[in-house]
């Protein structure tokens, strides 16, 4: 009796953990994006690379609302924690917001939600050299 009583109890806390995993992947793939403001030094030789952020959905692609930037024509894109571009880069000129969309072969899943940390960078484009100073709010997630 005691033997069955033991194997309840095991079936009931591993059915309590599979019901936890499955409400906290459901939560977190609903969860609000993940935000930050930015701000930086942009050269022809160094990016300007963000703190780390943790994507929140599976779907939505990235954001990058440039405040301020001198003239001359620059580039965004996403990072993993490796350094690894993830989404396409956005080429723009002046402040706006801009999306970054995940590329297919980044495997944004339900795994990863919640798990992967991302950095935004600001670079210049092939033929800019000039230098400048960044500012806004970003995102690895749509922001609206």
């Amino acid at each position: 009796m005691a033997k069955n009583l033991k194997n309840k109890v095991m079936l009931a806390a591993i059915a309590a953990l599979a019901v936890g995993n499955v409400l906290s992947a459901s939560a977190s793939a609903s969860a609000e994006p993940n935000s930050a403001e930015y701000s930086g030094y942009v050269t022809k030789t160094q990016d300007y690379v963000s703190d780390d952020l943790i994507k929140t959905t599976v779907r939505d692609d990235g954001t990058n609302i440039v405040d301020s930037i001198d003239e001359g024509s620059w580039c965004s894109w996403i990072g993993n924690y490796l350094g690894m571009q993830v989404t396409d880069k956005v080429k723009y000129n002046s402040p706006d917001t801009y999306y970054m969309e995940f590329q297919r072969d980044a495997q944004i899943d339900s795994s990863s939600v919640g798990h992967l940390k991302t950095q935004l960078h600001v670079s210049t484009t092939t033929w800019e050299f000039s230098s400048t100073n960044t500012s806004g709010t970003w995102s690895p997630d749509t922001i609206n």
